[in-house]
């Protein structure tokens, strides 16, 4: 009995398995103040309270093949930071001091590719739905503070036993924040970074800095009689390069970003 019991709990099939093509070019947004020895260690993941496939102390990298997706993802959380920070405080102190407006804010957006591209598991493929297991809309949770149940199934994931191939290195997921359209499923890279190396190998392409703001609903910067603001619909600029953000063809109706240019985004808040 306990070896049948043991064999259910290999790979069923490879075809829930995912390799990015060699030459994949990633994306990734950082703070400012990131360097490109940070891009890929895991290091904000591990000392972060956690994020949506990862522990606490556990280095992982979250990427996207889309530009798009990176940036909507830090968008989201950019914008429920400052979120907090207008609305926290006790009632009984005194009120907190207004965030400097306008709400405009300098970022990096990295290009890279990855000398040996690991094993992803599509956590959205129903033989990963039926091994781990886990329902689909699980991965979809809006919530944006209650990761436990897939924090669970990506620590189920890297746990796994693969013992007729290469251990898996992350998880292919969907994208919470950027809406999809027309069949377009936006997804997220989530590599798993082992504990023997300082980062995942890879190869900076190019870096962008990229400027987020927060307008008003009217697309009018924020100032301090403005009444609402348009969380869901930032305003994203590149600059600093003369090369344009290259288009995604997979994603109907893209474009490439020019720098210099401001374009309007959609944002998934629930």
């Amino acid at each position: 009995m306990a070896a049948k019991s043991n064999s259910k709990r290999l790979w069923p099939h490879l075809s829930m398995l995912h390799t990015p093509q060699p030459g994949t070019q990633f994306y990734r947004v950082t703070d400012r103040g990131r360097s490109w020895a940070d891009v890929l260690s895991g290091g904000g993941a591990y000392y972060s309270s956690g994020g949506r496939y990862n522990s606490v102390q556990q280095r992982t990298v979250y990427a996207a093949a889309d530009p798009l997706v990176s940036i909507a993802e830090f968008a989201f959380h950019k914008a429920a930071e400052l979120q907090m920070f207008i609305g926290g405080g006790r009632l009984n102190a005194q009120p907190l001091a207004a965030p400097p407006l306008p709400l405009a804010y300098e970022q990096f957006l990295w290009c890279f590719t990855l000398n040996h591209a690991p094993q992803m598991v599509d956590v959205e493929h129903p033989l990963a739905l039926h091994t781990f297991p886990h329902q689909p809309f699980e991965l979809l949770n809006p919530t944006s503070d209650a990761y436990h149940r897939t924090t669970m199934l990506a620590s189920l994931v890297r746990q796994h036993p693969n013992p007729q191939q290469p251990a898996v290195g992350g998880i292919l997921a969907p994208s919470v924040r950027t809406p999809p359209s027309h069949g377009y499923i936006p997804q997220q890279y989530v590599f798993f970074v082992p504990q023997n190396v300082l980062a995942i190998p890879g190869t900076l392409v190019r870096r962008w800095k990229l400027t987020i703001e927060f307008k008003d609903v009217a697309g009018q910067g924020v100032t301090h009689q403005t009444r609402e603001i348009a969380w869901a619909r930032p305003w994203i600029r590149f600059h600093g390069a003369r090369t344009p953000v290259p288009v995604f063809l997979q994603r109907p109706n893209a474009h490439p970003f020019m720098p210099r240019t401001g374009y309007q985004i959609e944002v998934k808040f629930a």
